[in-house]
Formats: structure tokens, C-alpha cells, sequence
């Protein structure tokens, strides 16, 4: 097993032959092992094709000025890998992210996971383990097959959309927005940051 922080990164970068592969099967049932009932933090999951991140950092910074405890969620990072996991708008530190690395890793077993599947599930244990009222979790990909979308919001937010990742997402707007709204959940609320959004998220 890895032993630096380093060595973990570089290891879960081979543990699938893609880097991408769009499913929920393999990470719901890692996630599944590791939190049978779920979390107990509410979750706000962010898509869109720009904004995410700022969005992000404005709903965490509001939580944690009203006193809350916050967990943010963001990828990619620019210098270091614990920026991607920020508590109370501090990145976490490194033993804190071994000790999730293990959790992760020995829920896993043998079920291979991408990357930001491995990352994703990272988030939630570090979230779960320092107990935070609130997880602010930033979609990677799309949002219907993303990893993040293994939980089931309190507020689903989609900032925009244009064209992007299309090899995955498809090749319109309505195909897009389809998959981008797919994150949100019936009877919870959604935020849509466009005045004219695609009919296939008014729909949805």
C-alpha cells in the first residue's frame, strides 16, 4: 500500500486503463460499502459548463460564514492535490487525506475506479470523518454519469451550459442540459444559472 501522499496519487492514476468511463455502477457500490445508510451531511452538487468553481467557493464561504461546517469538493487542482478538498475554506491536510486514501482503498477491493471516482469517494470520507454540516461537491464531467452523482442532493444547482465534451455529453444544447439536470432530484430544489435554459432541463 502507498505511503506518501504522492505514491497515492500516482497509484489511483492506474487502477483503471481510462481515465474516463462513464458509469455509476463501480463507485455506487464502492460508496454503498463504506456508507450503507448513507451520510449525514446535506449536499449541494454543482454542474455546468462554467462557474462551477466560483459557484462552489460563494456557497461554501456563505455556509461558513453563517457558522456552519463546509466541505468543498473541486477538481481540477492547479499545485497541489489537497486543494481539491477544502474544510472550512482550508485545504485539508495530508494525514488527514492518507487516512481517507486507506478507507477508500480497503472499501475498493477489487472494483476498479477511475480516478476522479476515486477522488470523489475521497471527498465524502474526508467530509464524513470531520463531521461537516454541509458538502459542497463540484461535478467533474456532465452530471447524469458523473461520480458526484452517486448522492442525492438537498439543492441541485446548474450554472450554465454550453458546448463542451461532447464526444460524452452529446452534440446540442438539449442533449447537454439533458445530462447536466440529470443531477438534480424530485421534490428538492434546483437553481438554474441561465435565463433561457434548453426545454430538456425545464422538463426534466
Amino acid at each position: 500500500m502507498p505511503a506518501t501522499l504522492t505514491e497515492w496519487v500516482e497509484y489511483i492514476q492506474t487502477l483503471h486503463h481510462r481515465e474516463i468511463d462513464m458509469s455509476l455502477e463501480r463507485v455506487r457500490e464502492v460508496y454503498r460499502r463504506m456508507y450503507p445508510g448513507g451520510v449525514d451531511f446535506r449536499i449541494i452538487n454543482i454542474a455546468g459548463t462554467n462557474g462551477k468553481g466560483s459557484t462552489a467557493e460563494l456557497i461554501a464561504s456563505i455556509y461558513c460564514n453563517a457558522g456552519l461546517k463546509v466541505g468543498k469538493f473541486t477538481s481540477p487542482h492547479i499545485s497541489r492535490f489537497n486543494e481539491r478538498y477544502n474544510l472550512n475554506r482550508e485545504d485539508v491536510d495530508d494525514d488527514s487525506l492518507l487516512a481517507a486514501f486507506v478507507r477508500v482503498e480497503q472499501a475498493r477491493e477489487v472494483t476498479r475506479l477511475t480516478f476522479f471516482e476515486f477522488g470523489t469517494l475521497l471527498a465524502i470520507e474526508l467530509f464524513s470523518r470531520a463531521g461537516v454540516d454541509m458538502g459542497v461537491m463540484e461535478v467533474g464531467l456532465g452530471g447524469r454519469l458523473d461520480a458526484v452523482n452517486i448522492l442525492d442532493p438537498d439543492l441541485a444547482v446548474v450554472t450554465s451550459i454550453s458546448f463542451d465534451h461532447m464526444a460524452w455529453l452529446g452534440n446540442s444544447l438539449e442533449q447537454i442540459g439533458r445530462e447536466k439536470i440529470a443531477i438534480a432530484r424530485p421534490r428538492k430544489p434546483c437553481v438554474i444559472g441561465m435565463p433561457h435554459p434548453p426545454e430538456s432541463m425545464l422538463q426534466y
